[in-house]
């Protein structure tokens, strides 16, 4: 907006948009120093932790753009705006025009401009997709309003469900999100694309809706396949963010609600009125991140992580757990010689300042390593991982009845072994990605040392050692065993949780949101 524009002008401006956004127009004139903007109210780390009432309103959001995505307040639902009408998705899958008195608690808005079209052969994925625009773009630091137009041979979306104080994080708000699918139908998937820099603001990466052709269908996009179509590609190089303004969110913005997280030490800073956004790559110090992978996985799993550490100027060691090795004999292993290769390998290699970090059930050899290794830690920090009460198993942390079936895969096994299947993978592990990256990840898991998962920790908690713990949560996590289990394991450590998107695989799916989220200071 002009500093010389008036009270009048911006009042023609409004009415101008309102009557848009009524008859559907897409011709509302805008400032031309806003061309290039991407208008964002609130952020995606207020969204995460479940500040889902705002108080900016469809008619102040349409004067900012004519072309985005958000929510609605109570997370009521999917919004996407296309030539400068907004429109509300609902879990049903279906969608109809918003009212400009509705209030958004996120949103992101600009105006569309297209400086790119690139015609989707017949028959192109989701990937393919992304892989076109990624070729397309001059710079991978602008955000870009991504819009596909054709013909959908199939697409799945789901749509996050209104929601009731008190609210819960956005992790478990969308664990039971509703699914749809469409098959042979024309419409518009809009969106953007966002560099992983603005992890804690925006949406890292692709984030994109659907709407039919009719504006009476639609969903978060999950996956799809193109019949025929066009991406239209626009670029903003800057960016204005409007924080929260109602009381109810600007003290929760940066926190997780203390009923959460189960701490009390957190509730003091939960209330400060002033909240620091700290980035990912600070400070000079090197230090060497030792990985340790989860069930059925490798060291393999850590390396798109890793490599992006030594980027960083790190130093990293992916080990891989006795048994789990191509070639190596499970049988008889016990979890104590998980812990023992933890250790003998940090000691082997006289490693210092090191971070310890381990995935999923690789919480249980992180914490016996990390009492024989606490003089040569600078942290500790648990990705999306277990975090061991003395005396629990793994299979004691998981719902009674899915423990047994496993107790008894592990024992029914000719290698006392537990082996993953496919639908581990896809519900737990991978939800909402390409089959055929399930399928290449399911393909490469191995079976497990069922010892491992029957065994328990003799040893203190973590936070006893006094080294600093950290834990990393993917948003879209549905792989620690139950609903509440995150909750729990961070209760346990008594820390505000840095989270990152993704799926409990988002160290292969997101690996530069992971390891942003590991530099975390």
């Amino acid at each position: 907006m002009s500093t010389t524009e008036t009270a009048s002008d911006r009042f023609r401006r409004w009415a101008r948009t309102m009557l848009a956004h009524r008859s559907g127009a897409g011709d509302v004139q805008h400032s031309a120093d806003r061309a290039r903007e991407v208008y964002q109210s609130s952020t995606m780390g207020a969204l995460l932790d479940g500040v889902y009432d705002g108080d900016v309103t469809i008619a102040e959001l349409l004067t900012h753009g004519d072309f985005g995505l958000g929510t609605f307040n109570h997370l009521d639902g999917e919004m996407v705006i296309l030539d400068g009408t907004c429109y509300h998705l609902r879990s049903d899958g279906s969608a109809s025009l918003a009212a400009g008195t509705d209030l958004t608690p996120f949103a992101a808005v600009t105006w569309f401009t297209t400086d790119t079209t690139i015609p989707v052969p017949s028959g192109t994925s989701r990937a393919e997709v992304i892989a076109l625009i990624d070729e397309a773009i001059p710079s991978k630091n602008l955000i870009y309003g991504i819009r596909v137009t054709g013909t959908f041979s199939t697409i799945k979306t789901r749509t996050v469900m209104e929601q009731r104080p008190p609210y819960p994080p956005l992790t478990q708000a969308t664990a039971g999100q509703a699914e749809s699918e469409f098959s042979g139908v024309a419409g518009t998937l809009a969106g953007f694309r966002t560099h992983e820099y603005e992890q804690g603001i925006s949406v890292p990466g692709y984030h994109l809706q659907f709407l039919d052709e009719a504006r009476t269908r639609g969903g978060h996009s999950l996956d799809f396949r193109v019949e025929q179509g066009e991406i239209a590609i626009s670029a903003a190089s800057e960016f204005h963010l409007s924080l929260p303004r109602s009381g109810s969110s600007s003290t929760r913005t940066c926190r997780r609600p203390t009923s959460w997280i189960r701490s009390t030490k957190q509730k003091a800073t939960e209330d400060q009125a002033v909240c620091r956004q700290r980035w990912p790559l600070g400070g000079s110090r090197v230090s060497t991140f030792v990985l340790i992978p989860g069930a059925w996985h490798a060291g393999w799993a850590w390396r798109p992580v890793a490599r992006r550490l030594r980027d960083a100027g790190h130093q990293a060691l992916a080990l891989t757990m006795p048994g789990l090795a191509d070639g190596d004999d499970p049988t008889g292993l016990r979890l104590q010689a998980a812990v023992d290769h933890v250790v003998a390998e940090v000691e082997r290699r006289d490693l210092a300042d090191v971070v310890l970090v381990a995935h999923s059930w690789g919480g249980y050899p992180l914490t016996g390593a990390a009492h024989s290794l606490a003089e040569r830690l600078s942290k500790v920090v648990y990705y999306s991982a277990f975090v061991p009460a003395r005396g629990r198993s793994a299979l004691d942390e998981l719902p009674p009845e899915f423990a047994a079936t496993v107790r008894t895969a592990i024992r029914s096994s000719s290698d006392w072994t537990w082996a993953p299947t496919f639908e581990i993978v896809q519900r737990a592990l991978m939800q909402g990605e390409p089959e055929q990256l399930q399928r290449f990840l399911f393909e490469t898991l191995v079976p497990q040392p069922g010892n491992y998962h029957l065994d328990a920790l003799d040893v203190p908690e973590v936070t006893s050692l006094g080294v600093p713990v950290a834990y990393v949560l993917s948003a879209d996590d549905h792989g620690l065993g139950r609903p509440d289990a995150a909750a729990d394991f961070i209760g346990r450590l008594g820390v505000e949780p840095i989270v990152v998107p993704g799926p409990h695989e988002s160290l292969l799916t997101n690996p530069e949101g992971v390891t942003h989220g590991l530099l975390r200071d």
